[in-house]
């Protein structure tokens, strides 16, 4: 390093040891220089090389790069003295005189000389009262300094509690909104774990059904072929219950053949007894028969009967309505057509005819049957005509929405005004008369 003067080469002198009190070398006793101990040089660098300082750098270029006192003074923002800073709102800095001086006296006021205290002490006052009032406007604007800090402070803390809450208020959010994420995903998660545990449990049962189906069933079956599985009871009927039975059967076959031999010979008997009461009892049958026939025709003749003035009766109603809908809203076509499947219905609903007298009834009855016979009608009555009125063919189109409601209702009005019109020509022409 620059500064450093050569040190002189690591030579030293062997000399026996030194007592406390100085003591002087005979001339027989030389110094021998010996070489010292290099690790106590302070030029040796001690500790590991690669932590070496780097070699200095050329001092010239040192001295060119380093600026000029006057340059770095004035660059320098500390060594600019600091200036008066600038007055609050509302005031101004005056210039004034806060140092001591001494003014140059020529007058020397000697002990007796006249003195003039009012002269003598206005400079003291003004001095006094600059002063003062130097000092009151200092405080009153430090005073005036200090609230315009305070209320900046206090601005400033609510603007920064403001934030705080606002910072607080989104952190808040932003946790909810993690935790809701992170809840959600958990859900996810879990829910996609059931499904899969889920799914691989019905794959496993239905893996396992399919390979114990088939399984089960021969592994049973060949144990019980080979005799392993047996019902006791099975065995029971057949090793003991069917020999009994079979036994029993043979036994009761037996008596039923001699019972059956001695039934035939008496039913041989008893039926040659019957023949002539069963003749007597057919006969009485069939006259029974006959008046219940004629019975049931009479009354289906006066059902007939009632139902075809029923029928007169509600197509006397019924034909001036369905003569005012028909023409404007109903086709011609149409109401045939309906009238024709209603006679088909109705012909479908009639009870059949009644069948004829069996031949065999005839033969056992004998002369009698053939005489009632005779007497009874060759055939079953002819079926009434059908016919419908108007009132159910218009309950028909009704209910199957041929005619418009709007159309039934302008019928029904106009043929109840003109029922009100006759009924008041009617009423008209009867006081007419009376008076």
């Amino acid at each position: 390093m620059p500064g450093l003067k050569p040190q002189p080469p690591l030579t030293g002198k062997l000399s026996s040891p030194k007592s406390k009190t100085s003591q002087k070398l005979e001339p027989d006793q030389e110094e021998i220089p010996y070489p010292a101990n290099i690790m106590f040089d302070r030029r040796v660098v001690r500790g590991n090389t690669w932590g070496a300082r780097p070699p200095p750098p050329d001092p010239g270029l040192i001295k060119a790069a380093r600026p000029s006192p006057s340059k770095k003074r004035a660059r320098n923002p500390a060594l600019v003295p600091p200036r008066t800073p600038p007055p609050v709102l509302g005031r101004r800095h005056i210039e004034l005189q806060t140092e001591s001086y001494l003014e140059e006296l020529t007058d020397v006021i000697e002990e007796g000389d006249l003195f003039d205290f009012d002269r003598e002490v206005e400079p003291i006052l003004e001095v006094l009262v600059g002063k003062v009032l130097e000092q009151s406007l200092t405080e009153v604007a430090e005073e005036e300094e200090l609230s315009s800090l305070r209320a900046h402070q206090q601005h400033f803390h609510q603007v920064r509690a403001a934030e705080l809450a606002a910072v607080q208020r989104l952190e808040a959010a932003e946790r909810r909104k993690k935790e809701e994420r992170e809840r959600r995903i958990k859900q996810a998660l879990q829910q996609a774990a059931e499904e899969e545990a889920l799914r691989k449990k019905v794959a496993t049962q239905a893996y396992a059904r399919d390979f114990l189906q088939g399984l089960m069933v021969s592994v049973f079956e060949d144990l019980r072929t080979a005799g392993h599985f047996y019902d006791p009871v099975e065995r029971e009927v057949k090793d003991d219950f069917l020999p009994w039975l079979t036994a029993q059967v043979a036994e009761v076959s037996d008596r039923w053949a001699a019972a059956r031999s001695a039934v035939q010979a008496l039913t041989r008997e008893a039926v040659a007894r019957a023949i002539g009461q069963r003749s007597a009892a057919a006969l009485e049958r069939l006259e029974e028969v006959q008046a219940a026939s004629r019975a049931s025709d009479m009354a289906e003749q006066d059902q007939m009967a009632a139902h075809a003035a029923e029928l007169v009766e509600f197509r006397a109603r019924a034909s001036p309505l369905l003569a005012a809908v028909q023409p404007d809203a109903v086709a011609p076509e149409l109401v045939d057509k309906v009238r024709k499947e209603m006679e088909d219905v109705a012909r479908a609903a009639l009870p059949p005819p009644l069948p004829p007298v069996p031949a065999a009834l005839l033969e056992e009855a004998g002369e009698d049957g053939d005489a009632a016979a005779a007497e009874a009608p060759p055939e079953a009555p002819e079926p009434p005509k059908i016919e419908i009125s108007d009132a159910d063919l218009l309950q028909e189109l009704l209910e199957n929405d041929d005619i418009p409601r709007a159309a039934l209702q302008g019928a029904l009005k106009t043929l109840l005004a003109a029922e009100a019109a006759a009924a008041a020509a009617a009423v008209t022409e009867t006081e007419a008369d009376t008076s």
